[in-house]
């Protein structure tokens, strides 16, 4: 649900439709950080005491390669064939792939295949905009795995820490506050991350309490995430410090729905849900691409600019009102699931298989001395 409403946060910036005055669709993109605290969440618990040597970092580092690396990748790639066939059709000046500057820049690219796409090495957004995140994220695992090597017996403390110290700088410098994507991106994300590791630990400490009211819990914790990203500010532009206070609002919000009791929490794992959110990862690090399209399908048909009415739109014009949303939606959803069962699986098994070699390699006897020159490759099973 929080990838759609990000789709959609980009799709009220795209195309002229009736959601641009839906204040909280202004400022979904708040919900990158409900996935910034819950990875910070699931990565605490999964890895946090797995991690106690180099060799187990690596590994870890292959994992999380292999879990956002391949389908970024292949959007990525989808990006450039479907801007070079636009190439060579009427076009505006902004879809066209150039050696210098530009939405679609040759020096972009790189930064985008190598995951640098947070470090303000930019001066705007480019290629796949919102796979800023993904870059970010990489490097926080990077950063995560460095500290429980080095700071296993002070985690929480080190994690409050280095979240309060991100969301500090983010106040001081960051201009959009808690809507930094390419500049501060990679802070934004410390900031959430760590705030998901510390509700690990609160979750930790407190799992086999029973928590009392859990269906009222839960309600009044979504009804101050409506309120955080409706107060966030008037728009992307112009947002407020209050945004700063998402990883928090996020953090109460996991710890309450990670108990699993309320009756919204056991709404959730209804099927239709369970499948979707499979996809979740594919619809946001798709959906742009699919916006790309569409747009350049209303500017061949008619339409020139974002702000004209919702019924100037071209090839779209004879559609039903309302379809296009609907027809949006569609395609993400085909293409998300398309991206999940040939690049995702896939890709992440292949990393996966690659981790497991090096995990029994780190384990398996290893020869010393003379038996390790002269003895064959076939003697480790003997040595074994």
């Amino acid at each position: 649900m929080c990838a759609l409403l990000v789709a959609f946060y980009h799709y009220v910036y795209s195309l002229p439709n009736d959601l641009q005055d839906v204040r909280f669709l202004h400022n979904s993109y708040l919900f990158v950080d409900f996935f910034f605290v819950l990875s910070g969440f699931v990565i605490f618990h999964a890895y946090r005491d797995r991690i106690d040597s180099d060799t187990e970092a690596w590994i870890f580092v292959i994992r999380r390669l292999g879990r956002v690396w391949p389908a970024h990748l292949a959007t990525l790639a989808g990006f450039v064939a479907v801007v070079a066939a636009i190439g060579a059709l009427p076009h505006p000046n902004t879809l066209s792939i150039s050696s210098g500057q530009g939405e679609y820049s040759i020096p972009g690219l790189l930064l985008q295949v190598v995951l640098l796409n947070a470090m303000g090495l930019q001066g705007t957004a480019t290629w796949n905009g919102p796979a800023w995140s993904i870059g970010a994220e990489f490097y926080t695992y990077l950063l995560f795995a460095c500290v429980v090597l080095c700071g296993q017996r002070r985690l929480v403390i080190v994690s409050i820490g280095l979240s309060a110290l991100a969301l500090a700088v983010i106040m001081w410098r960051a201009p959009t506050y808690m809507n930094s994507t390419f500049d501060y991106g990679f802070l934004r994300c410390v900031a959430g991350f760590f705030a998901g590791g510390v509700a690990y630990h609160v979750h930790e400490r407190c799992r086999a309490a029973q928590l009392k009211f859990a269906t009222i819990a839960e309600i009044v914790s979504l009804t101050a995430v409506v309120l955080l990203v409706v107060s966030a500010g008037r728009n992307p532009d112009a947002v407020s410090a209050g945004s700063l206070a998402a990883p928090v609002v996020f953090a109460v919000v996991i710890l309450i729905f990670a108990r699993e009791q309320g009756v919204l929490s056991r709404l959730l794992k209804l099927a239709p849900f369970r499948t979707v959110a499979r996809y979740s990862y594919s619809i946001y690090i798709t959906h742009k691409l699919v916006l790309v399209m569409i747009v350049y399908l209303a500017w061949l048909t008619g339409i020139r600019e974002v702000s004209a009415p919702p019924q100037q739109l071209g090839m779209f014009q004879s559609w039903p009102p309302g379809m296009l949303p609907f027809v949006f939606l569609a395609v993400v959803l085909l293409l998300s699931a398309a991206s999940y069962r040939f690049v995702e699986v896939p890709g992440r098994n292949h990393f996966n298989r690659m981790a497991t070699r090096l995990q029994e390699n780190a384990r398996e006897p290893q020869p010393h001395g003379l038996a390790r020159r002269y003895l064959p490759a076939s003697s480790s099973i003997l040595i074994r």
